[in-house]
């Protein structure tokens, strides 16, 4: 089913939908002459009905979220979902796409990514990808706490690029007990070897050990080396029992690209990238 209208009407339209479980649900909300502010109005919560239980179960029972924030020719910021994170791309159980938020897109994000956990039941969501584009988000604008604090099953976190990673690696150094079950740690880093020092830096605080991850996996771009982890600011803050590094054509997070690409699937991340063209 697919849904254009616009931000102010959407609501109301779908509150009168009931939806069976397999639906496949497409929304687009239109901002454009609206009279909409998402730190009032909120950008997911102010599409979504208030009885979404009941009309479009599909988005409260995902197990798979994926995020795309950047400028881009058909949309500047989008939310997909399903219990399947190889096929979110191609194939999504749901999807909400703002094409035309792209003054706004700053507050928007930072105002979606909050309500992420208010979206889905936490204890069902085990995969979430977060792709913002370089530069849309500053490092303090983003409060990583409480975008992570209910997420309390995730296992597999992916998020790009450099600012974004970097405020929620130093959320899951300062605050041990966020996402307590993290195995896998997806970072897109095309900046990340200009920021490498000769020898390791040292913790940002000395009281506070490097937060333990099972696997990291480091995307690059135009990058010939592996960075040398521990000499970076984010590579003082966590610890890993294994780095794995790849190189790939990053597409910063297009959203776009969402219904084009088709990635491969990755044994490590359970569908996030794939080994050539990735959206983080």
């Amino acid at each position: 089913m697919d849904v254009n209208e616009t931000i102010e009407d959407i609501k109301f339209f779908l509150h009168h939908l009931s939806l069976p479980e397999t639906a496949q649900v497409f929304i687009v909300a239109r901002v454009a002459d609206a009279m909409w502010e998402a730190a009032n109005a909120g950008v997911f919560l102010s599409i979504l009905p208030d009885n979404r239980q009941s009309t479009l179960p599909m988005v409260g029972q995902s197990s798979a979220l994926r995020l795309f924030a950047g400028h881009t020719e058909e949309g500047a910021l989008s939310l997909m979902g399903g219990s399947d994170a190889s096929t979110l791309s191609s194939d999504p159980a749901w999807s909400i796409l703002l094409p035309d938020c792209g003054d706004l897109l700053e507050e928007s994000t930072s105002v979606a990514l909050e309500e992420l956990s208010q979206l889905v039941a936490p204890s069902s969501l085990t995969h979430l990808e977060l792709h913002i584009a370089p530069r849309i988000l500053l490092f303090d604008s983003v409060d990583w706490q409480a975008v992570l604090r209910s997420l309390h099953c995730v296992r597999i976190m992916v998020v790009g690029s450099r600012w974004a990673a970097e405020g929620l690696v130093r959320a899951l150094y300062q605050h041990q007990d966020l996402l307590p079950v993290l195995e896998l740690l997806e970072l897109c880093l095309g900046e990340l070897l200009a920021e490498t020092h000769a020898g390791p830096l040292p913790v940002p605080n000395e009281t506070i050990p490097r937060r333990r991850i099972e696997k990291v996996v480091i995307v690059q771009a135009d990058q010939k080396e592996a960075p040398y982890m521990e000499g970076t600011i984010i590579g003082s803050m966590i610890e890993a029992s294994a780095y794995k590094f790849r190189h790939s054509i990053c597409s910063a997070c297009h959203v776009a690209a969402t219904r084009v690409l088709e990635p491969e699937s990755s044994d490590e991340s359970a569908g996030s990238m794939s080994p050539g063209i990735i959206l983080c």
